[in-house]
């Protein structure tokens, strides 16, 4: 009787395989982040809650997950253990709860497969932060090793050969890529859309605080005491650009507002806090901002126009100040909406450049009547006795005559 042998070829990683469990409850996997071996398997124990496993279709974007290969453990359920899966393939598995709104409110998950046998893993994008950079440990983490060219999992790795997809982005948009529009309609227009971000933003985030009372300590800077939220942490606002209509704010409107400093915090999907990346920009008041055309005549002695959102004063040099004499009469002040004061002859009542009969007979009938203007009674002091009579009667008559 022959003996048959079967030889069974069994996949190294498999011999090895580690098993691994995640924790789900309401709106939460623990670990959110988990690293594991080709061959390993993770399992889902359910805390409490009605849960799923989808490494599927996104459910916030209803979009293929790009997975090294899709997965699903599921369906959603309620008893104690979700189910299982053995993954086989190296790479980043992003997946979520695809229960109602569970996702929405952060029940999402990666897993990291590596090949330690030849591969290492690490973020692998030269955009993320670095260990050259000045980190803010308030917001990302310190990395001890990176003294000994050995970067944490969310610093850039240049030796890295596989991407962890723990990258963390201290990314902001410059301040050139941050303008803030004035159009005279009480508003302020404020767009971002030049800035690159190196990976998808999950959410931007906008503070306005204003200023209304000026540098009211004499620091020489502004204190910008009231703040408040004008693109909320939710919903997630992915727009890049953004209308201020300072609809919020009862007690002051832009033209109140000395000073405005905009805070953008920049929300990317491995940073622990939305606001962990942001940038500050500034808005200050400014009385030379105008339209193209305008022209400001307040002041009649120095006009202004506007050129390129500028106001320019327009510089009227008048005679009398300018030194030039009044050659044979005197000048005479201009009324409120006239700046120079006016050259007039001496004898010219009616004020129409001739000295005639005209001018006698007003002259005499203003001294009968006594009903001479301020203005006519400098002209018809002939002979600068600070008094109007016949005397200044008869000087006008033999001008006339002479």
């Amino acid at each position: 009787m022959k003996k048959i042998f079967m030889l069974l070829a069994i996949p190294s990683f498999l011999l090895y395989a580690t098993e691994w469990q995640i924790n789900a409850g309401n709106f939460y996997y623990s670990p959110s982040s988990l690293e594991i071996n080709i061959g390993d398997t993770v399992e889902w124990i359910n805390d409490g809650g009605f849960h799923d496993a989808n490494g599927d279709i996104n459910t916030l974007t209803n979009v293929l997950y790009d997975n090294p290969e899709n997965f699903y453990v599921g369906p959603p359920t309620n008893s104690s253990v979700i189910g299982s899966y053995t993954f086989t393939i190296p790479g980043t598995y992003n997946y979520d709860c695809s229960v109602g709104s569970h996702a929405a409110n952060g029940m999402v998950g990666v897993i990291i497969v590596v090949d330690s046998s030849s591969d290492i893993d690490g973020c692998t994008d030269s955009d993320a932060i670095t260990c050259d950079d000045d980190i803010d440990s308030l917001y990302f983490p310190e990395c001890d090793t990176c003294s000994d060219d050995d970067p944490c999992d969310n610093y850039y790795n240049p030796d890295a050969t596989i991407d962890n997809g723990l990258c963390m982005y201290d990314a902001h948009p410059s301040y050139e890529e941050f303008t803030i529009e004035n159009f005279n309609d009480g508003n302020l227009y404020l767009d971002w859309s030049v800035f690159m971000p190196p990976v998808d933003v999950s959410q931007y985030v906008l503070m306005r605080c204003a200023d209304i009372d000026g540098d009211n300590d004499g620091d020489g800077e502004f204190e910008y005491e009231m703040c408040v939220m004008i693109i909320p942490p939710m919903p997630l606002y992915t727009d890049m650009n953004f209308t201020d209509d300072f609809s919020d704010a009862t007690d002051y409107g832009l033209d109140d507002i000395a000073g405005i400093k905009y805070t953008l915090s920049i929300g990317y999907p491995n940073n622990n806090y939305w606001g962990s990346a942001f940038g500050n920009y500034y808005y200050e008041s400014s009385d030379n901002e105008c339209v193209d055309g305008d022209f400001n005549n307040d002041n009649v002695c120095m006009p202004m126009e506007c050129f390129d959102g500028i106001w320019y004063e327009i510089v009227i040099d008048c005679a009398e100040e300018m030194g030039v004499p009044c050659e044979g009469g005197v000048y005479i002040d201009p009324p409120e909406d006239v700046c120079c004061s006016t050259c007039v002859l001496l004898g010219d009542l009616n004020f129409d450049n001739i000295i005639n009969v005209i001018d006698v007979v007003s002259l005499v009938n203003g001294i009968l009547n006594g009903n001479l203007t301020n203005d006519q009674m400098i002209v018809a002091d002939l002979n600068g006795d600070q008094t109007i009579n016949v005397i200044d009667i008869v000087s006008l008559v033999n001008m006339i005559l002479g």
